[in-house]
């Protein structure tokens, strides 16, 4: 993306006339606008990344204790008809 932008300018700086430098510039702003529109939205995106990584990490532990408290009562109840 931004090798066309580079391609734009380099003809924006070899044009001599104002009418024309004038029309490369749109080009070049247009570009720029829409690269840093992608940006935005991937920053914006990135930004709810790592709440959603939390939630998970969240669930994984809710998981691992109820693991282990299942574990521990199985434990027990073997403990039990064993002794």
């Amino acid at each position: 993306m931004l090798d066309g932008v580079e391609r734009l300018m380099r003809a924006y700086d070899a044009e001599s006339g104002n009418d024309a430098k004038a029309s490369w510039r749109k080009e070049i702003d247009f570009e720029l606008a829409k690269i840093l529109a992608t940006v935005a939205i991937y920053a914006e995106r990135g930004k709810s990344a790592p709440s959603q990584v939390g939630q998970n990490v969240d669930l994984a532990l809710k998981w691992v204790k109820r693991g282990k408290g299942i574990s521990a009562l199985v434990k027990w109840i073997q403990d039990l008809l064993t002794s």
